[in-house]
C-alpha cells in the first residue's frame, strides 16, 4: 500500500492524463473521474458506419518536450507513439490560385516559397523564422516549461528573467511585428493564421506567438499513426500500468472547500472526501461552478476575452485528390475580414477552411478504401455570439469551398459535424471556446491560471485553459507542471 496521500484528477483530457501518468509513476494512488462515457477530452475519436476518426487536434509538435514529459512517467516516447514524419505537410492554398508547400524540412519550405513567390519572400521568411526561433528560445525555459509568469517571479529571476522578457517581443503585437519583417501578403497570411493555433486575433495579440513559427517550420509535425486518439489512450496506458483507476460517468459538480481546503468532491449527487485534485476541466469551469473559491483577481476576466470556436466536419471521400495533403489551408480573398468577424461576434462569411486528411497524416485507412477528411472553420465562442448559423450552412460552405478549390470531391460523404454549442455542452462554461482565453492583450500570458491554486490549498490545474497555454503539446505540459507543483506540496512521508 502507498503511503502517498490518493489523488483524484476530474477529466481525463491530455492534461488530466499526462498529470495521472506522471503522479502514478512517483507513486501516488490515482483516480481519473470523466463525465464522459471514454477519455480523451478534446483528443476523442468517433466511430460512424465503421469508420472510426479523430475529432479533434490533427498535427503533433514540440516533440523535444513531449519526450521530457514521457521520462518523467518512466517510458520513451518513440515505444508509447508511432510517429509519422511528413516530408511535404501542408499545403497553402490562396483565393488567387497561388499555392506552396510546407516540408518537414524547413530549407525545401524556402525552396517551395522561392518557386512560388520569389527570391525576396523566402529570404523574408528565414530572417522571420531567425526572429521566431529567438523568441522561443526566451521563452520555452522561462515562460513554458517553468511555473506561470508573474511580474513578481519574473522580477525574482533577476537579470535572467529581465534578459528573457525582452527577447520574447511582448510589449509588441503580432501581426505588427509580421509586416514590418514580411512585405509578402501570402507569407503573411501564413504568419498571421499561427494566431489561430489558441484563438486569438493578430491584430491584438502579443508579438510573442510568433514563436509558433518556428515550432512549426523548424521543427516540424508530425502524424500519429492509427490517430491522435493513440496519444490519450498511451498515457492512460501507462498510469494504469503504474495503478491508477479511471472511473468514466462521473459528474464532478463541486469541490467541496472548507478553511481554503480542499476537504471533498460531489460526484453523481454523492459527497466523497478528497484532499488533493488535480482539476482538467475548463479553468471558467471551475471558476463558475466546480469551486468559485479558487477565484483570484486576474481570474475575474469576462469570457468576452475567450478564444475562438469551431465547426467541424469529417468526409469520407472515395477520391483521392492531387492536391490534398496530410495538411491543407484554404485562405479566403481577404484573411484580415475574417479575424474582424470572428472578434465582434460573427461567423465569417468567407472563412479559412482547414482540412486534415487522416488516411494519409494518421495513416487512418477506412476498410474499403477511401480517405478520412477532417475539415474546421473558426467562429465565435457562444459569449460573444450565442446565435450561430446554422451548422448545416456552414458544413456545407467548407465542403463547397474545398471542391471549388479541387481538396474534396463532390461526392465524398458526411459523417459527422458538429457547432460551437456541442463544444459547449460538452465542456461546461467553456461557452464551445476551444483555448480558455485569448491571447488579445500584452498580459495574457499573466492574466492565465497558473497549475496551482493560490487560494485552494489541495488543488491543482490541468488543461489547456491554464498556463501554459492551449493544444495538446500545451496541455500536457500543463498536467506535467501540475504534478511537480503537487508532488513538491505534498508533505513527505
Amino acid at each position: 500500500m502507498s503511503s502517498k496521500p490518493k489523488i483524484t484528477i476530474i477529466g481525463s483530457g491530455v492534461g488530466g492524463l499526462t498529470a495521472a501518468a506522471c503522479l502514478s509513476y512517483q507513486g501516488y494512488p490515482v483516480t481519473i473521474l470523466e463525465r464522459a462515457s471514454a477519455l480523451g477530452g478534446k483528443a476523442a475519436q468517433q466511430e460512424v458506419h465503421g469508420k472510426t476518426f479523430d475529432t479533434g487536434p490533427s498535427l503533433l509538435t514540440m516533440i523535444d518536450e513531449l519526450q521530457t514529459i514521457y521520462a518523467a512517467c518512466g517510458e520513451n516516447l518513440a515505444d508509447s507513439l508511432d510517429l509519422i514524419p511528413h516530408e511535404t505537410a501542408f499545403r497553402y492554398d490562396y483565393a488567387d490560385g497561388v499555392s506552396f508547400d510546407v516540408y518537414q524540412n524547413f530549407e525545401q519550405t524556402l525552396a517551395s516559397v522561392e518557386s512560388a513567390l520569389g527570391a525576396q519572400p523566402a529570404l523574408e521568411l528565414r530572417r522571420f523564422v531567425q526572429y521566431s526561433q529567438t523568441i522561443w528560445e526566451n521563452a520555452l525555459p522561462h515562460f513554458v516549461m517553468d511555473q506561470a509568469p508573474t511580474l513578481l517571479n519574473t522580477l525574482q529571476k533577476g537579470w535572467t528573467g529581465l534578459r528573457a522578457v525582452s527577447k520574447i517581443d511582448a510589449l509588441h503585437v503580432m501581426k505588427r511585428a509580421i509586416d514590418k519583417k514580411v512585405t509578402n501578403q501570402h507569407l503573411r497570411y501564413l504568419l498571421y493564421r499561427y494566431a489561430t493555433y489558441n484563438g486569438s486575433h493578430p491584430a491584438k495579440a502579443p508579438a510573442t506567438l510568433n514563436c509558433i513559427a518556428h515550432v512549426e517550420l523548424n521543427l516540424g509535425g508530425y502524424g500519429v499513426k492509427g490517430g491522435m486518439h493513440r496519444l490519450p489512450q498511451s498515457l492512460w496506458t501507462i498510469a494504469q500500468k503504474n495503478g491508477a483507476e479511471l472511473k468514466l460517468n462521473q459528474n464532478v459538480t463541486r469541490i467541496v472547500v472548507k478553511n481554503k481546503r480542499v476537504v471533498g468532491l460531489e460526484v453523481n449527487g454523492q459527497k466523497e472526501p478528497c484532499e488533493w485534485v488535480v482539476s482538467n476541466a475548463d479553468w471558467r469551469h471551475l471558476q463558475s461552478t466546480l469551486c468559485p473559491e479558487f477565484v483570484t483577481g486576474p481570474m475575474k476576466r469576462s469570457l468576452k476575452a475567450a478564444s475562438t470556436s469551431a465547426f467541424n466536419a469529417v468526409w469520407w471521400d472515395k477520391e483521392p485528390s492531387q492536391k490534398r495533403l496530410a495538411h491543407s489551408v484554404l485562405f479566403p480573398k481577404n484573411y484580415e475580414d475574417e479575424f474582424e468577424a470572428l472578434f465582434s461576434g460573427k461567423n465569417p462569411s468567407q472563412p479559412t477552411v482547414y482540412l486534415s486528411d487522416q488516411t494519409i497524416n494518421h495513416h487512418r485507412q477506412p476498410s474499403d478504401g477511401g480517405h478520412l477528411v477532417f475539415g474546421m472553420i473558426n467562429a465565435p465562442d457562444l459569449s460573444s455570439a450565442p446565435q450561430q448559423k446554422p451548422t448545416e450552412e456552414m458544413v456545407a460552405l467548407m465542403k463547397s469551398t474545398a471542391v471549388q478549390r479541387g481538396y474534396l470531391s463532390p461526392n465524398a460523404e458526411l459523417l459527422w459535424s458538429r457547432n460551437p454549442q456541442m463544444l459547449a455542452d460538452r465542456f461546461p462554461d467553456s461557452a464551445g471556446a476551444l483555448y480558455g482565453l485569448a491571447s488579445n492583450s500584452w498580459d495574457a500570458a499573466f492574466s492565465r491560471p497558473g497549475n496551482q491554486s493560490q487560494r485552494v490549498k489541495g488543488l491543482y490545474l490541468a488543461s489547456g485553459t491554464a498556463h501554459p497555454g492551449g493544444g495538446v503539446p500545451m496541455a500536457m505540459i500543463s498536467g506535467y507542471l501540475a504534478a511537480q507543483a503537487l508532488h513538491q506540496t505534498v508533505p513527505s512521508t
